[in-house]
């Protein structure tokens, strides 16, 4: 099999991710996190390392943490500790400039000062836990006060009840709980206690920022998936939904989230080009189709301007010359049909990309690096040595070749379209070795 028909891998999953779409739902929304933010400069610390209550925006403001200043994603938010071994129960809102962490407020005030890994752990997974660890925030896109708790708090309904009760006693304004799993979901049902879930969170979002960059190119607007064929590299691809996988493009705007570990992020970040979520954006950028333009993505906004006359011409020469037109090569690792074994993704690495696909790859380096602000949901890979054995065996490699070679595959995106729909169809058609 020659390396461009390799290179089609696509037609056959090689990864399968077990994970359910809260997951996805969760890497969207805005959850405060010590790990995944730059570190801030240290703040002069309050008179006291929490207070009882929150009488006024200015106390609010006095403890809060504040990540994305100035910008869309802008979230300024104040830790909490409820003390339920305390009688009554206690409520602690942390400086939080100053502790940063649950764990280094409970241990440097006192509370628990040799709590060890396994005693912390706890209060994030049983019932009869001692703390709750919350976080009070402004979600400035729905104009709310919200507090939640870490998506893999096994939280009950009485537990959750105590919270919403103690929050609700000492925060000067109406506040609604933030659900960031879909157990949390079920708990809030389960008190009876009204939520704003992650999607409706996303649903309101006008910006996100996927990948930061700029590029020139033509703005493009796809309405469906049957118009991805015809994108270039030299487009700015305007997106109505969010696609499975993408030809090389210059710029990528979508109209619905994604997710940072998305397949067509991933390209972005691969191909080092800008991508960012815009609410409405072939509304918004309908006025551009066709036209040439400079796009630019930033934490803070994006910016889209029309090219001049001068700027176009000065332009070097479209790049047409890749995988997305079919003309030229396409340079890939020879693939290691040796492996047959269907490998789980925690054991995958770098090397094994050749077995498995880089993404595989990565994902599985991800995962085993245990990167704080980054969930990657468990898996495993089916190696290329099945595909290529299904390819041979029931003729396909052969017909792939052939289709490869016929007047307009490599030219023409429509041509090319209908050919390799023809194949999918004749693929599935053929029994899969259980």
């Amino acid at each position: 099999m020659n390396r461009l028909s390799f290179s089609r891998a696509a037609f056959v999953p090689m990864l399968m991710l077990l994970a359910i779409s809260s997951v996805a739902e969760a890497q969207l929304a805005r959850k405060p996190s010590f790990y995944a933010e730059p570190r801030q400069a240290p703040r002069p610390a309050t008179a006291s390392a929490s207070v009882p209550a929150l009488a006024s925006r200015a106390d609010f403001d006095r403890l809060a943490r504040v990540y994305d200043r100035g910008t869309p994603m802008e979230l300024p938010h104040v830790l909490f500790v409820i003390d339920r071994q305390a009688r009554p129960a206690r409520m602690h809102y942390i400086d939080t400039p100053r502790f940063q962490l649950h764990v280094r407020f409970v241990r440097d005030t006192g509370l628990s000062p040799n709590a060890g890994k396994r005693e912390i752990d706890r209060n994030y997974l049983v019932p009869d836990r001692r703390f709750l660890f919350g976080t009070l925030s402004w979600q400035q896109n729905i104009a709310s006060f919200t507090y939640e708790f870490w998506e893999g708090d096994r939280l009950t309904a009485p537990l959750l009840r105590q919270a919403d009760a103690a929050v609700k006693a000492s925060f000067f304004a109406p506040v609604k709980f933030k659900t960031n799993s879909t157990l949390h979901e079920r708990r809030a049902a389960e008190a009876g206690i009204d939520a704003v879930t992650q999607e409706a969170l996303i649903r309101e979002q006008p910006y996100m920022p996927m990948n930061l960059g700029s590029a020139t190119g033509r703005v493009r607007i796809v309405e469906q998936a049957s118009g991805l064929a015809a994108l270039t590299p030299d487009d700015i691809a305007v997106l109505r939904q969010v696609p499975l996988s993408l030809p090389p493009v210059a710029g990528v705007v979508t109209e619905r989230p994604s997710t940072a570990l998305s397949h067509v992020n991933l390209l972005a970040k691969g191909w080092g080009i800008p991508n960012a979520y815009v609410r409405d954006a072939a509304t918004v950028l309908r006025e551009h189709e066709g036209r040439w333009v400079a796009l630019q993505v930033t934490a803070s906004g994006y910016q889209l301007r029309p090219l001049s006359a001068e700027e176009v011409a000065a332009r070097p020469p479209s790049r047409t010359a890749s995988p997305a037109t079919g003309s030229g090569t396409v340079d890939t690792p020879r693939p290691d049909l040796r492996e047959t074994r269907l490998l789980p993704l925690a054991s995958l690495r770098a090397r094994n990309s050749t077995q498995c696909g880089a993404k595989a790859a990565n994902l599985g380096a991800m995962q085993a690096a245990r990167i704080a602000s980054a969930f990657v949901p468990d898996g495993f890979c089916i190696p290329f040595a099945h595909y290529e054995r299904f390819m041979r065996a029931n003729g396909l490699a052969t017909r792939l070749a052939q289709i490869e070679q016929s007047p307009g595959f490599a030219t023409d995106p429509q041509v090319r379209r209908q050919a390799l729909a023809a194949l999918r169809d004749e693929i599935v058609q053929w029994p899969v070795d259980a």
